[in-house]
């Protein structure tokens, strides 16, 4: 499978589920092609998610993240620390798994991680490496399972993790409150 075969079966899936979604080329076409794609929140008010794939030669990378005004708080947060430590909690303890609640079955298909971009936004962020030949046996099987991964569990799992986030950078929660709320909330769902 080729980069351009990868983007239009997203963007039919894309809209046949109805996902708000842009195509975002760079103007001398010397990056690789990408899809922004905006996500809902279930929760009131919403939190603002988003995700992009980027289309390179070999394969595609999934991010998923929050909007700018999340990114702002992080920036602007005393507790960064506490923040990393809970993104480590995460890597290490919740991503080995393959559905964002209901189940402990181990995932081997995808391995995303969590960190907060180095660039200047700030923004806590999922990234997943997915090779094309993978691609293309999941396209080939008929399984919505990478689509269902890119616009589903990601954002899902985001959304989750708002409130413990969010608790962290307005101190409503200790770092200890919050890893405790991803244990009983997602692991143990």
């Amino acid at each position: 499978m080729k980069a351009i075969e990868a983007i239009r079966n997203l963007n039919e899936y894309l809209i046949e589920e109805q996902i708000e979604h842009y195509p975002i080329l760079s103007i001398d076409g010397s990056e690789s092609p990408i899809l922004y794609m905006v996500f809902k929140s279930q929760h009131s008010p919403a939190v603002p998610l988003e995700g992009e794939v980027f289309f390179h030669e070999n394969c595609a990378e999934i991010r998923c993240y929050y909007g700018e005004q999340i990114s702002a708080c992080i920036r602007d947060s005393s507790h960064r620390t506490e923040i990393y430590e809970m993104i480590n909690y995460i890597n290490a303890r919740v991503f080995p798994y393959s559905e964002v609640v209901y189940s402990s079955d181990p995932n081997y298909l995808f391995t995303p991680r969590m960190y907060i971009t180095a660039d200047s936004s700030c923004d806590l962020t999922i990234t997943t490496i997915v090779d094309y030949r993978v691609w293309e046996l999941l396209d080939d099987d008929g399984s919505d399972e990478l689509y269902e991964y890119i616009t589903h569990y990601c954002p899902r799992f985001l959304d989750l993790l708002a409130v413990p986030f969010l608790g962290l950078l307005s101190e409503r929660t200790t770092v200890t409150g919050a890893i405790s709320y991803i244990e009983h909330t997602i692991i143990e769902g």
